[in-house]
């Protein structure tokens, strides 16, 4: 699943998790648009980036260009659905 982070929140390149996101990819209509925001718990700073795991940069470069990402409710826990997102 992608991860929606803002430019203070990184996504880890080590992690205890089976898929690691390696690969960054820009929201399209970003800067200008700034409507995801960041999917770190507590942060509500708009997300710059859109990292996608191994599968999904695969997908990517086969021309896949809308992912599902993880969503936080305001109060900085996990919404019950995610949203999908569109890159460049």
């Amino acid at each position: 699943m992608a991860l929606a982070r803002c430019n203070n929140h990184p996504v880890k390149m080590q992690t205890k998790y089976q898929y690691h996101h390696a690969d960054a990819k820009v929201l399209v209509g970003y800067p200008e648009v700034k409507v995801v925001i960041c999917g770190r718990k507590g942060c509500l700073r708009p997300s710059d980036l859109i990292w996608l795991n191994t599968y999904e940069a695969a997908d990517y470069a086969k021309g896949q260009r809308v992912f599902s990402t993880r969503v936080t409710d305001k109060s900085g826990g996990y919404a019950p659905t995610g949203a999908k997102v569109e890159v460049q």
